[in-house]
Formats: structure tokens, sequence, C-alpha cells
């Protein structure tokens, strides 16, 4: 299981400015980023090399990003924002990728 400085490190990593932990790579192909999202969602699927453990990291406002502050307006308004369903949508993305049948494309080679 990740470690809280792991998850930190994680955390830190998804905005390009550390390196990832030890141990830890971004999952490969189309299902390790969210890619980028116009509504300014942008998130990273990292899984550990050893356990298979994966952590989905999630970047937060990028203050020049306008379409984050406009999401935090709407946050604040208790409203449902694109980025939160870009984000959802991601977490769908990589839940069907490493829950995909055996023997398929979907999978992870090496995954269980």
């Amino acid at each position: 299981m990740a470690t809280i400085l792991e998850l930190a490190e994680l955390s830190s990593a998804v905005y390009g400015d550390t390196p990832v932990p030890t141990g830890w790579t971004v999952m490969p192909g189309p299902y390790g980023t969210s890619g980028s999202n116009p509504d300014g969602y942008y998130g990273v699927a990292y899984i550990n090399t050893t356990t298979h453990e994966i952590v989905i990291a999630n970047r937060g406002t990028v203050p020049a990003s306008l379409a984050n502050l406009i999401n935090d307006a709407e946050l604040a308004a208790h409203e449902v924002t694109p980025d939160e369903l870009s984000a959802i949508a991601f977490a769908e993305r990589v839940n069907g990728h490493i829950n995909a049948p055996s023997g398929t494309d979907e999978r992870l080679k090496g995954d269980r």
C-alpha cells in the first residue's frame, strides 16, 4: 500500500515539478493521463511496478488557468463542473482498463 509520503509525492508529480517516486510509473498507453481538457482538468494514473497498486492524482487549481478559476467559482456555488465530470470520466476509463477481461488489449500486461 502506498505510504502517505508516496501519495504526497505523486500529488506533487502530477504538476510536473517533481519526479515520480521510486517504484512508481505513469500507466502505459492512453490510460496514463487524462489528456488536455478544455475545462482545465488534468489527472495522471500512476502504477506501482511491484504491487500494481494504482493511484490517480488530480491537479488542483492552476491560477494562470481561466478554466480552473471558472470551475472554482462553480464549485463554490455548489454546481457540478465540467472538470468534475472529466475527473469522473478519467477514473472510469482507468477502472475499465484494469478490470477488462483477461486476454484483451484493454488489460495491462502482467496485471493479476
